[in-house]
């Protein structure tokens, strides 16, 4: 399938059948899961987003060529998530970004996968919609290029992991919803995080909103 001018969008339901589709300049990429399922993206080419919506279980696209942001939409179950690919070329500069969008979801796993030593270099969150945003985990299954984290939007974020090569955590300005993250236990108890590396934390920004950063026994003067 053929995009033509414009922004275009291609919505499927998928129920467990692995798919190698063939499609070219088609903007958006709307996925809703059934049973887990594999999206070959080998012959897949102009998407600029992925994104799993409504989904009850986890996307997985493999082979990507080229670079395009992902989202995860209306997720409830906190388990569903999408599992994504890239080929090494795709990833090639010294500052590939990952766009990250979530919307009034309630996630599992995104886990990403590039070249081993040249992958992305920031993962950029967005947080939209109009209910709290929570991701069980973001994971790099290689690579080790990723240090930055951004994060923008209206909607309340957590974000319960994160890759332990990420080293600076970036709100500000454009971040206006109240942002989690952290390594440990929340004060009340109801919820742990592990997104601050033992290493060294070069710098943490929070936003607009009433932000929670939990440094556990990671934070020494080196921070």
């Amino acid at each position: 399938a053929n995009g033509l001018a414009g922004t275009d969008t291609l919505t499927a339901s998928v129920n467990g059948t692995a798919v190698v589709p063939t499609l070219a300049g088609i903007e958006n990429l709307l996925f809703r899961v059934f049973a887990a399922t594999t999206v070959t993206g080998t012959n897949i080419s102009g998407v600029d987003n992925i994104t799993s919506t409504n989904s009850n279980a986890t996307l997985t696209v493999t082979s990507l060529q080229e670079l395009t942001n992902v989202g995860l939409s209306g997720i409830a179950d906190g388990a569903s998530g999408l599992t994504i690919s890239f080929t090494t070329a795709a990833t090639t500069s010294t500052s590939d970004t990952l766009g990250i969008t979530l919307t009034d979801a309630n996630a599992g796993t995104l886990a990403f996968t590039t070249g081993a030593s040249n992958g992305f270099e920031t993962v950029a969150f967005t947080s939209d919609g109009t209910t709290a945003n929570i991701l069980t985990a973001l994971t790099q299954t290689t690579g080790t290029s990723l240090v930055t984290s951004t994060f923008g939007g209206a909607n309340a974020l957590q974000v319960k992991s994160l890759p332990t090569t990420v080293r600076t955590f970036t709100g500000g300005t454009g971040l206006t919803g109240a942002l989690t993250l952290g390594t440990g236990t929340r004060a009340d108890g109801t919820d742990t995080y592990t997104g601050f590396a033992a290493v060294d934390t070069a710098s943490a920004t929070g936003g607009m909103g009433n932000d929670v950063f939990i440094f556990g026994t990671t934070l020494d003067a080196s921070d």
